[in-house]
C-alpha cells in the first residue's frame, strides 16, 4: 500500500485527518465447483484498491518520545478486478472481463507514533482495512449472465510512514486552568 493525507491535530488526544491510499494487485485464486464431468475450475483474478477515507485518532498519552494512539475511518473504496481468468480439466480455460466499483470503506488502527524532531514523527500502526466486496464482468452461467463477486475484500496492514506538523509541532498535554484571587 502507498497512500498519503493530510489532517488537523485539535489538542494532545484527538487529531483527524483525510487519506488517499493505493492498494497494490493481490492474486485471488478460488476453486468453483463445476459438473461431476469437469471436477473443478481454478479461478484466478488480479485485485486492487484505492481507499478514501476520513480518519479519527485517540492519542493516549505521551511518554517520552512516544505516543500510542487508536484509530478508526470511514470512507469509501474503488476496488479494481481484472486478470480473470479460469482453468478447468474439460477444457483449456479461458478469460473473463473485470469490473471496477466502488464499496462503502472502513478501517480500524492501532499505532505508535516516535517524535524525530519537534514537527517529525515516525508513525508505526497495524490497519485492519475493510474494503467491501469486488466483481467480474458478467460471465455466461447456465444460459443467464452474472458477474464473479469477491466478497469481504479487507486488508491487514503494518505500516510505517512520516508524519509532519506544519507550525509548530507537538503540543504540551492540556493543563488544568488555574485561577488565583
Amino acid at each position: 500500500v502507498i497512500g498519503g493525507g493530510i489532517g488537523y491535530k485539535f489538542n494532545s488526544w484527538f487529531r483527524t485527518d483525510l487519506t488517499a491510499d493505493y492498494e497494490f494487485k493481490a492474486g485471488f485464486h478460488g476453486e468453483f465447483p463445476c459438473l461431476p464431468a469437469c471436477g473443478a475450475s481454478w479461478e484466478y483474478a488480479d485485485i486492487s484498491a484505492w481507499t478514501f477515507l476520513a480518519n479519527f485518532y485517540a492519542d493516549l498519552g505521551h511518554f517520552g518520545a512516544i505516543t500510542p494512539y487508536v484509530g478508526a475511518g470511514i470512507g469509501a473504496s474503488y476496488v479494481m478486478v481484472d486478470n480473470v481468468h479460469f482453468i478447468n480439466p474439460a477444457s483449456p480455460g479461458g478469460m473473463w472481463t473485470g469490473s471496477n466499483k466502488w464499496n462503502f470503506a472502513w478501517a480500524l488502527m492501532a499505532g505508535f507514533g516516535i517524535d524525530l524532531a519537534d514537527n517529525v514523527t515516525l508513525d508505526v500502526n497495524y490497519r485492519y482495512l475493510d474494503l467491501g466486496e469486488g466483481e467480474s464482468g458478467v460471465i455466461p452461467i447456465g444460459g443467464s449472465t452474472h458477474p464473479i463477486v469477491y466478497d469481504d475484500l479487507v486488508a491487514h496492514e503494518f505500516r510505517v510512514g512520516i508524519r509532519y506538523m506544519f507550525g509548530g509541532g507537538h503540543s504540551t498535554p492540556d493543563q488544568p486552568v488555574v485561577a488565583s484571587f
